[in-house]
């Protein structure tokens, strides 16, 4: 059995998707992977599924779903997390650029540190992605109010069920702030940053780069009552040190060429 499992979930994303499946590919140690489409109405994820499932070679477990409906996401994670047996569990967003030690790192973050119970990689960061390497590199802040939902890895043993009452959203909010009141550590990785292009659509122009926000369809005021309605506190985010909420072309152009 693999130590990290990792599900990754597309709609509508399949240009990121691709991209993220690519970097998946050329990951340095083996892993389970589990592959959702929510419903999408885009073409040609079910072509780029099967070609998974052709050049998988045994790498480990791979679970492909086709979902009827855009089930809630925090569903779908609960029920990832439920069926999982793998030590290590990766939550990935589709539109996100990871190196080829990504999950090794975790893993080594993990054996190392018996107190860390999630770790986010260095996001969009310049800093970090001119010194990414093959070196382990990482930082246990004293300011341990964060929260990176694109991209964490939790023990499965501190993953605790999100409540039904969030259907969408807060369920990263919700297990980072367990894992805080747990006092289980965060490590944020440096060696091995990512690219993420923050819930934003790529679209093509003179300079062959854009990024514009999606309109939103969802209850996201429904799942922010019920967050309120908790009494819980809404003050975790990401540590501008590590990472940067969005990507520059610069960053985006050099992720392409390889950073590793």
């Amino acid at each position: 059995m693999n130590k990290t499992g990792v599900i990754l979930i597309n709609l509508n994303t399949l240009a990121y998707t691709r991209k993220c499946i690519e970097d998946l590919l050329k990951q340095n140690v083996s892993f389970d992977l589990t592959l959702i489409d929510q419903a999408s109405e885009e073409k040609g994820i079910r072509d780029l599924f099967e070609f998974v499932k052709n050049v998988w070679n045994n790498r480990g477990k791979l679970t492909i779903k086709y979902n009827s409906i855009n089930e809630p996401l925090n569903e779908v994670w609960n029920k990832f997390a439920n069926e999982s047996l793998n030590d290590y569990l990766c939550f990935l967003n589709s539109d996100v650029r990871i190196p080829s030690n990504f999950i090794k790192d975790s893993e080594s973050v993990f054996a190392s540190e018996p107190n860390v119970g999630i770790t986010v990689h260095s996001t969009n960061h310049p800093h970090w992605l001119a010194n990414a390497s093959h070196q382990l590199n990482y930082r246990i802040p004293p300011n341990q109010k964060i929260k990176q939902g694109w991209d964490f890895t939790i023990r499965k043993t501190d993953w605790e069920v999100i409540p039904d009452i969030f259907q969408i959203f807060y369920g990263d909010d919700f297990i980072f702030y367990k894992s805080l009141l747990k006092n289980r550590k965060i490590a944020y990785i440096l060696n091995s940053p990512i690219l993420h292009f923050q819930g934003m659509s790529q679209r093509p122009h003179e300079s062959g780069f854009k990024v514009m926000s999606p309109p939103r369809k969802d209850n996201f005021p429904t799942d922010t009552k019920a967050w309120a309605s908790t009494g819980w506190p809404h003050n975790h985010h990401s540590i501008p040190e590590f990472t940067r909420i969005k990507p520059t072309l610069q960053l985006v152009k050099k992720y392409e060429k390889g950073i590793l």
